[in-house]
């Protein structure tokens, strides 16, 4: 598996989900491509955003710095 997909929590956890959904904030990190990439709605909170931010910096740092961190638009 190359790809893994997780949610964001109010809480400041990743949870490992099966599928994404629209209206919260998605971190998948892509092993083969080494890129980080995070989707973030317009309508999540603030607090929800940074969370976003820096959990997918603490996904770079623990996967190595050669890893990319993307936005994909929000829909």
């Amino acid at each position: 598996m190359t790809q893994q997909i997780y949610c964001v929590t109010t809480e400041g956890e990743l949870k490992p989900v099966a599928e994404a959904d629209k209206n919260s904030c998605i971190i998948i990190l892509d092993q083969e491509k080494r890129v980080v990439y995070t989707s973030i709605p317009d309508t999540a909170p603030v607090r929800e955003k940074f969370i976003a931010a820096r959990l997918a910096a603490e996904l770079k740092r623990a996967n190595g710095l050669v890893y990319k961190i993307q936005s994909l638009p929000s829909t």
